[in-house]
C-alpha cells in the first residue's frame, strides 16, 4: 500500500538492468508500480555480499529481494548534485599515519594506518 508516512521525498533514477557491479551498498532507485495514478517506489540495495544482485534483479520482480529493501513510496525526482571535488588538502599535525603493509604482524586494535586506493586524480 502507498502510506505517504512511508515516502522518502523525491524518486532516485529509474531502475536499469546492469551488470554485478551496476550498483553499490546503500544506491537507491525507483520503480514505477502504476502509471494511472503515478505510483512510483524507492529501493535501497543491500551490503555486500547482497549488493552483486543489485545490476542484474529488478526490485519488484523474481529475485529482486535478494539485492534490495524496499525505502518506501516516492514522488518527483531528484535534482542533480554537483561533481565530487577531488582537491589535495593541506597537511597538518602528523599528517597521514604509516603505510598499512601486509607482511606486518604489530598492528593491534586501535592501530591507525593509512592505505591509497588511488592516485588518480592527481
Amino acid at each position: 500500500s502507498f502510506d505517504p508516512a512511508n515516502s522518502v521525498g523525491a524518486c532516485p533514477d529509474e531502475w536499469a538492468a546492469g551488470t554485478n557491479t551496476a550498483y553499490e551498498e546503500g544506491d537507491m532507485v525507483s520503480v514505477t508500480v502504476s502509471t494511472l495514478p503515478l505510483r512510483q517506489v524507492a529501493y535501497k540495495c543491500k551490503a555486500w555480499p547482497f549488493s552483486g544482485h543489485c545490476g542484474q534483479f529488478n526490485p519488484t520482480q523474481y529475485g529482486g529481494d535478494q539485492g534490495w529493501t524496499l525505502a518506501g513510496s516516492c514522488l518527483g525526482s531528484i535534482g542533480p548534485t554537483a561533481s565530487p571535488s577531488f582537491d589535495k588538502l593541506a597537511l597538518t599535525g602528523l599528517g597521514c599515519p604509516a603505510e598499512w603493509s601486509a607482511s606486518s604482524t604489530d598492528y593491534e586494535a586501535g592501530d591507525m594506518v593509512s592505505y591509497t586506493v588511488s592516485d588518480s586524480p592527481e
